[in-house]
């Protein structure tokens, strides 16, 4: 099984099972890489050069409108405290809301997906015009550096790069567009094609045991220092930044419910149209 993951806090329950080798126990022979965003992966997938992909749920419930039959195996993190994304500005702009916004531009890592989502609905909700609003793709890395090279007017980081521009005096926090657009929302889910599910609903179910230990993994170290190692593992960050971050447990699981949900979201944003089968979409191993 060939995994196409993204080195953020969301996939730390993968990250997990492949360090502590649940997939191996599991009987599954996996292979990895990993994207600058969810996005990216999805044409890959089609194409057949990945097996499962981690993405965000409009980006996929977007390839299934146009046609592409994707089916959600497994769920990522919903937006709960403590909080694992915001909107950073450079200190002293003085933009605090939507409508300081119109006529600037936001850094989000995909365009017209989750990121976007949350940025264009959280413009909308403290009253500005979201369609005055440019939305530029930037890797979740290079974010801090765009903004303070003026690239950008706000970037939307996700840990470990979110909480690690805390200590960054020149930046200032101002809100959390994720949890005002979609509180308590689940926004990322792994995917695999309809024909792939077809053809290997058995190995699905075996990747998903190794899923469930390392998201219990998580869960039972998440102040141990095993669980920050696993975190430079995967970020390369300094350890001392990544001992920072918010540390919240961790869950898989995902329904036709909180599918759906994500799904009237993005028609209020006009990212959706038509209609979809969301529960033949998901997967119930």
């Amino acid at each position: 099984m060939h995994v196409s993951a993204i080195t953020i806090s969301d996939c730390v329950p993968f990250y997990a099972a492949l360090a502590q080798g649940y997939f191996t126990a599991a009987g599954v022979d996996l292979s990895t890489e990993s994207e600058t965003g969810g996005t990216v992966g999805i044409p890959a997938l089609v194409a057949g050069a990945y097996d499962v992909v981690y993405s965000n749920i409009p980006s996929i419930l977007q390839a299934i409108s146009q046609g592409i039959d994707l089916r959600f195996i497994a769920g990522g993190n919903p937006l709960n405290p403590p909080d694992t994304t915001g909107l950073y500005v450079l200190r002293g702009q003085g933009l605090k809301s939507g409508k300081d916004f119109e006529n600037k531009s936001i850094g989000i890592n995909d365009t017209k997906s989750l990121q976007f989502t949350y940025a264009h609905g959280w413009v909308k909700a403290t009253g500005g015009d979201a369609d005055k609003v440019t939305y530029r793709a930037i890797p979740f890395p290079d974010m801090a550096d765009a903004l303070k090279n003026k690239r950008v007017d706000g970037i939307i980081p996700s840990d470990p790069f979110y909480s690690a521009l805390k200590g960054d005096t020149a930046l200032q926090l101002i809100a959390n567009p994720g949890r005002v657009v979609y509180p308590n929302g689940r926004v990322a889910a792994w995917a695999v094609t309809g024909d792939y599910l077809a053809n290997h609903a058995d190995l699905v179910r075996k990747f998903l045991t190794g899923m469930n230990k390392g998201s219990q993994w998580c869960n039972a170290n998440l102040n141990a220092p095993a669980f920050t190692q696993l975190l430079v593992s995967m970020t390369k960050l300094d350890p001392a930044r990544v001992a920072t971050m918010a540390k919240g447990r961790t869950s898989i699981g995902i329904t036709a419910r909180e599918v759906s949900r994500m799904a009237d979201l993005l028609r209020s944003n006009n990212l959706l149209t038509g209609t979809i089968d969301v529960p033949s979409k998901v997967f119930v191993p």
